[in-house]
Parts: C-alpha cells; structure tokens; sequence
C-alpha cells in the first residue's frame, strides 16, 4: 500500500495523491473517494507518534512502474496480505486490514 508522510504545508489529500504518484507513477485519474479509517500508533523506527489515515480512492493504473523506493510488486487477496505483516509495521497492520475490510464493504 503506498504511504507517506505530510510535507508541510499539505493536507492529507494532496499528501495522498502526491505519494500515489511517487510510489506509483504509472497511476492516473487518481480520486479520493472517502476517508476509511484513522488509527493513531507509534513508529518504532522513528520513535515518533503517527495518526495513520486509511483512504479509499480510484486510480487507472495500465501497467505498474515501480518508483526508486521500490524493488518488486505483487497483487495479492485478502488472505495472502494476513500472511505478510512485517517489522516495523506491525503495530499498524491490524488497522490496514480493518481499512482494507471498511473498502472491500
């Protein structure tokens, strides 16, 4: 799932479809629809409180162009996803499925 951060002076929105765009450049037609979900947690790694925001948006996406951040992509159901929490993000995981769920309806 693309993520990021917010540069100041961004609202959550414009954060979100700038790192759609950067993790994800082949995207277009990029639409946030709603707000899902909204969990705060703590990063690990950065020692730093977060508030996660979980959006549901649509995007055309023809063919995956992996940014620099990137190395590989797959697609995966909801079951594989379960099957792959990881350090650091473990304490956000359980939010990222309850997001994922609210999406799916």
């Amino acid at each position: 799932m693309p993520g990021g951060r917010l540069n100041q002076p961004e609202s959550p929105e414009e954060a979100l479809i700038r790192e759609i765009s950067e993790e994800l450049p082949g995207a277009r037609n990029i639409e946030i629809q709603n707000l899902l979900l909204a969990k705060r947690g703590f990063h690990r790694e950065d020692q730093k409180d977060m508030v996660i925001l979980y959006f549901r948006i649509n995007a055309t996406i023809d063919k995956v162009q992996l940014s620099s951040e990137h190395t590989d992509f797959i697609w995966v159901d909801r079951e594989k996803l379960a099957e792959l929490q990881q350090e650091p993000a473990e304490d956000f995981f359980d939010s990222m499925l309850d997001a994922l769920d609210l999406a799916l309806g």
